[in-house]
């Protein structure tokens, strides 16, 4: 989470800017996708979800009470069990998404903690609209291994 919070290119779906097996990252150790056609792993939507709660309260302290209601995640994001509706994460992110586009509010937008809770909630959204990971459908293992 640490390195894709570091590195927004990677939460894109653009082959050319992610990271491939063996390729170090600038962040830290090198991510390792099931193969070299996937570009990143997927990431768990549970464990995005803490950390995008951990940084949007980190963001917080920054903010008057009407900047903290606008950049307000989805109440979902702070608790356990469901995860908000694509719809409501999809509104945050464009708001967002418009803090960072607009330069009259470059002193936040360029703010670490705005950078790294944008781009956890980007990545938390995609996680989420992936669903969660099938297990593979296999036959038993060979025999005469442990």
């Amino acid at each position: 989470i640490a390195q894709v919070t570091a590195n927004p290119e990677l939460i894109e779906a653009q082959p050319a800017a992610a990271a491939t097996i063996g390729e170090p990252t600038p962040a830290g150790p090198m991510l390792a996708p099931a193969s070299a056609a996937t570009a990143l792993p997927a990431l768990d939507a549970n464990a995005l979800r803490q950390e995008l709660s951990r940084s949007s309260a980190g963001l917080a302290p920054l903010l008057d009470n009407d900047w903290r209601r606008y950049l307000a995640l989805p109440a979902e994001v702070d608790r356990l069990g469901k995860h908000p509706s694509d719809k409501a994460l999809q509104a945050a992110t464009e708001r967002y998404d418009a803090v960072a586009a607009d330069p009259q509010y470059r002193p936040l937008a360029e703010r670490p903690e705005f950078q790294a809770t944008r781009n956890l909630l980007h990545a938390y959204r995609g996680a989420v609209r992936a669903g969660p990971l099938d297990k593979l459908a296999l036959p038993p293992p060979p025999r005469g291994g442990r």
